[in-house]
């Protein structure tokens, strides 16, 4: 008996990479798609499903068990963000011919003192010369 696919059914389509941070593999970089409609605008927010990266640095999304419905040749936005920097965009064109993408994402962030290059770390903030700020690490004193 042959087996019947439903109307709407996506045929399995991976992406997958890594998410590398000053050299070394990074556990929990977020990582979502959107679709470009036929008019060439991006698919509303409502529509992206997050991902996020295991303790290898690697992610894989299989776009059959997403929101976006796909075809051959549809182009496909990856975005990438550790933290709070700013994510990068990479463009994945759709090729049911080999049935999946690789895209690697690369960040390469400022260390001050082994923190991140904040806009407090290097003075932009709103903070005045001579304040003290005191962090809340959560302990009980």
């Amino acid at each position: 008996m042959a087996s019947v696919i439903s109307a709407g059914a996506q045929v399995p389509y991976a992406i997958y990479g890594t998410v590398t941070v000053n050299g070394s593999l990074y556990q929990g970089a977020k990582v979502w798609l959107r679709d470009i409609t036929d008019t060439g605008i991006p698919a509303p927010v409502d529509d992206i499903t997050v991902f996020f990266t295991n303790a290898s640095g690697e992610y894989l999304i299989d776009l059959a068990n997403c929101t976006l419905a796909y075809a051959n040749a549809d182009t496909v936005y990856v975005y990438c963000q550790v933290g709070d920097e700013p994510p990068k965009r990479a463009t994945v064109t759709v090729s049911t011919t080999t049935g999946y993408s690789s895209q690697n994402f690369t960040f390469t962030l400022n260390l001050v003192d082994g923190l991140k290059a904040s806009k407090l770390a290097t003075g932009k903030g709103t903070l005045y010369p001579g304040t003290i700020r005191f962090l809340n690490d959560g302990l009980a004193e």
